[in-house]
């Protein structure tokens, strides 16, 4: 499986959507990601009002609540530059964003499963295991203040081989953060440090 990553930017603020502008903004810089599929507007303020799936490595969708960004590992090194580009874009609009959330997925060896099994659970306790779902709870401290981070362990032999080891990060619901390069560059040094740390572990 490959390694992905997904952003979400939240709104800030009031402000009012113009799908087609935006998507065509999108397209101009992007224009790899093919044409959007627009959807027709309804009376759920949170639905999605657009979407871009042609490019399976790239793909952005937008709600009233949040654009999401999702990329694979061909893209991360550009990634914190797409962030950018993306916030730029709304600023364009005069809409902003006041917090950020990324949910990375690292596909470990098939052999990180058993070690995890043997260093984190009891099987005198469980018993036989044929999937497992960890799931715990930090607070990492960065230069733009917390931020929120949720870890899991997961096997699912139906659909992968490997182990998932899940990172999903977000800013606090009640702090709005400027998300400017400084911060989002932040945000990322943080982040990225602390997976990388985390994967070594196993």
């Amino acid at each position: 499986m490959k390694n992905t990553r997904e952003i979400f930017l939240f709104f800030d603020g009031e402000f009012q959507l113009k799908p087609v502008q935006i998507a065509n903004e999108i397209l101009s810089r992007y224009e790899f990601l093919g044409d959007p599929v627009i959807l027709p507007a309804n009376n759920n303020p949170k639905a999605t009002v657009f979407v871009f799936n042609t490019y399976p490595d790239f793909q952005v969708s937008l709600s009233g609540l949040c654009l999401t960004t999702a990329i694979s590992h061909s893209y991360f090194k550009e990634m914190i530059n797409i962030v950018f580009d993306m916030v730029d874009i709304f600023e364009s609009f005069g809409i902003t964003f006041g917090r950020i959330g990324y949910i990375a997925n690292e596909f470990m060896s098939p052999k990180s499963i058993d070690i995890v099994l043997n260093k984190f659970i009891n099987k005198d306790n469980f018993g036989d295991i044929d999937e497992y779902n960890l799931s715990w709870y930090n607070i990492l401290d960065s230069k733009i203040g917390d931020i929120n981070c949720w870890q899991r362990l997961i096997t699912d032999k139906r659909n992968f081989k490997d182990l998932l080891y899940q990172f999903d990060f977000n800013t606090p619901i009640d702090k709005i953060i400027s998300l400017d390069m400084k911060n989002i560059k932040a945000f990322f040094d943080c982040t990225e440090k602390f997976i990388e740390k985390r994967v070594d572990l196993l």
